[in-house]
């Protein structure tokens, strides 16, 4: 009976917050819900082009997800709720939609996984197409962390992870392995503009799974991720959790719980409610989406970066540490120390992260470092095919004729670095912009996958509620 108590009680309080936040939220935090409405049509469009295998329908992707990105940097404004505040008669109402779009969305999500979970039992007739498309789409794991765990698997054995990286053996039992695989421009698949067709990734497949030792060269085979991507697994695997799902959800929490417990109470429901109506972030702990690993990490680091600098500069270092998308964020955390601390701190934070990503990796740099810089940097310098949702859609589509990625290596190394010049001026009067900032230059990579993107909206929304301001002050200008 305590159990039930505590139930409706939590129940109760998710209620009020509900309502609270339905009747209270400031025209800022409206504008975070719509955005992430409009993130959400993104990936519907990006699972309707992948279901009806219609490619066109990726420009719909690029456009949504463009506009989440200015959306989102308005969001980082601290003036923003000012701004807005004349725009109440159709924000607040798209505000109120677009939380109930999110809330039916991720029912629709929980209730077809629970009721695929009870068929797969009961087996009464095979699964409808739609629904076993939406269940492959958010339960099927990725290349990426198959890869995870055969490396972890490998460092507890012993092995040096990426000395003994097989992809063909780490995909094995999946059936449908050939979709997940990253292929490379060489070999068979060198004429195969803008992607090789399954029958081709099949092919390949059919003769590197009879012969595993033999790696085609078609196929990215080297493990490309930092050390931190299997030495954060490892605990957890050592002690027989080997399901990454579940790992995820660990890690998170208790960077969510802190978050949630610094935020002031009456703000708090915002952080609650933008985290559980997270489709995204649904859709990414389902497919065990290893790029996740990195987010706790981030939203600790950037969270408490005026608070607890050092141990803020330790949680950086380890997300930079697990996975390369956090690279881009550095520059942007070491000039917010910069600009709203000081030089010399920021430069104490820079050490600490590297002293991090080196302690992290030194052993496997330390064993063969040539081995280790091409897994590392296999995805800037291998020869792999356009793919994502940024810019490189209009490639994928044919509008753009064009099959090198030099301009869009130049165009995301110009944006990165303008990026950067601009932050560097306006940091101490805009902080939480460099989280967008950092993924601006993604969109306009040769690679620019939709979960490059994932949850630094979450972090941002963490950020501003510590400095928002009063929920009953809408024109107030925040400090």
């Amino acid at each position: 009976m305590p159990i039930l108590s505590q139930t409706l009680s939590y129940t109760n309080n998710l209620v009020h917050g509900c309502k609270v936040a339905l009747s209270n939220a400031t025209p800022r935090i409206q504008l975070f819900f719509v955005a992430n409405c409009i993130k959400l049509i993104a990936f519907i469009f990006t699972g309707l082009a992948g279901f009806f295998s219609f490619h066109p329908l990726v420009l719909g992707t690029s456009i949504s997800l463009f506009l989440w990105l200015v959306l989102m940097l308005a969001v980082a404004l601290p003036q923003a709720s000012m701004l807005l505040a004349a725009y109440q008669h159709w924000l607040k109402p798209a505000y109120k939609a677009s939380l109930a779009i999110l809330a039916v969305a991720i029912c629709i999500s929980v209730l077809t996984i629970s009721t695929v979970m009870v068929w797969n039992v009961v087996r009464p007739a095979p699964l409808p197409s739609i629904a076993s498309g939406l269940v492959d789409t958010m339960s099927n794991s990725y290349d990426s962390t198959s890869f995870s765990i055969q490396a972890t698997e490998n460092l507890l054995s012993g092995k040096n992870p990426y000395a003994h990286a097989n992809i063909v053996t780490a995909l094995d039992a999946s059936p449908d392995a050939y979709t997940r695989l990253t292929p490379l421009r060489t070999g068979a698949f060198a004429d195969s503009f803008p992607y090789p067709t399954p029958d081709e990734l099949k092919s390949i497949w059919d003769v590197a799974i009879n012969n595993p030792d033999v790696l085609p060269q078609e196929i990215e085979t080297k493990f490309n991720y930092p050390a931190g991507s299997f030495l954060l697994l490892a605990p957890f695997m050592a002690v027989g959790i080997s399901d990454i799902r579940i790992i995820l959800i660990i890690l998170l929490l208790p960077a969510v719980i802190y978050a949630a417990k610094r935020i002031a109470p009456r703000k708090r429901w915002y952080f609650v409610l933008g985290t559980l109506l997270s489709c995204e972030l649904l859709m990414l702990i389902l497919s065990a989406d290893t790029k996740l690993l990195c987010i706790p990490f981030i939203l600790a680091g950037w969270f408490t970066a005026s608070r607890r600098p050092y141990l803020s500069a330790i949680f950086i270092g380890i997300a930079v540490a697990t996975k390369q998308t956090a690279w881009f964020l550095l520059p942007f955390y070491l000039i917010l120390i910069w600009k709203t601390i000081n030089l010399r701190l920021a430069i104490r934070g820079g050490i600490i992260v590297g002293a991090v990503f080196f302690v992290t990796n030194a052993p496997f740099i330390i064993a063969d470092y040539h081995l280790w810089l091409s897994s590392v940097f296999a995805p800037m310098v291998d020869p792999m095919f356009p793919l994502g949702d940024g810019l490189v859609t209009l490639v994928l589509t044919g509008i753009i004729p064009l099959d090198s990625p030099i301009l869009f290596t130049v165009m995301e190394v110009a944006t990165f670095v303008l990026c950067i010049l601009w932050y560097m001026r306006h940091a101490r009067r805009y902080p939480h912009t460099g989280l967008i900032l950092s993924l601006v230059p993604i969109f306009f990579a040769w690679r620019s996958i939709m979960s490059y993107f994932c949850c630094i909206d979450t972090v941002l929304l963490a950020s501003i509620l510590t400095k928002e301001e009063t929920c009953h002050e809408p024109n107030q200008v925040p400090a």
